[in-house]
């Protein structure tokens, strides 16, 4: 009809598990928001605009590592259980015909890793801010710099394999100090 306006029709609607009505997205309008002051992540399938959150993040801009794309093997591997639960309330809706390369739910076998490992680390009291692992980052350090000076400035070769060994104990406790300051920080 002459004048008659054109309508747009509305994005395809889903539902959850819950039988509430969720919007679905393209990859291609996901792929769009990828900045800090509009970042949206895929987490098993699920679409969350987690832009108001980017900037409160305890694990820094790391958050930018899933912006706009699928990001469920970052939020997996580096968030405690309980997060889970926290990124409901950032859901604006689905993937359009979302498939992942993991089967992320297929087997018990990751959350029970993850459920064992969290709690030896609450057992042990480590966290972020633990004298023992300051300590031992700090002995770790001095040894360092030791072997350091004993390979490059003396060319001592036992020296140089000992610096080795220390490197790999130095990102070991490292690894576990940012690890547990991230859980401290989400618990906290």
């Amino acid at each position: 009809m002459p004048g008659a306006s054109t309508i747009t029709p509305p994005a395809p609607l889903a539902t959850d598990g819950e039988n509430k009505v969720t919007k679905q997205f393209s990859w291609d309008e996901i792929s769009k928001h990828n900045k800090e002051t509009d970042c949206w992540l895929v987490v098993k399938g699920n679409v969350y605009d987690v832009t108001s959150w980017v900037s409160k993040h305890p694990g820094g801009r790391i958050i930018m590592n899933g912006a706009g794309r699928e990001a469920t093997a970052l939020f997996v591997s580096y968030h405690p259980q309980k997060v889970s639960g926290m990124i409901e309330k950032y859901k604006i809706g689905t993937v359009e015909n979302y498939s992942s390369y993991y089967q992320w739910d297929a087997s018990d076998f990751y959350p029970v890793i993850k459920t064992r490992v969290e709690k030896r680390m609450a057992e042990l009291n480590l966290k972020g801010d633990s004298p023992l692992l300051f300590f031992k980052g700090f002995l770790v350090v001095a040894f360092w710099m030791l072997f350091y000076y004993l390979s490059i400035i003396h060319g001592h070769i036992w020296a140089a394999v000992l610096l080795g060994v220390v490197m790999l104990k130095l990102v070991s406790i490292l690894h576990t100090m940012v690890h547990t300051a991230l859980i401290q920080r989400t618990n906290g």
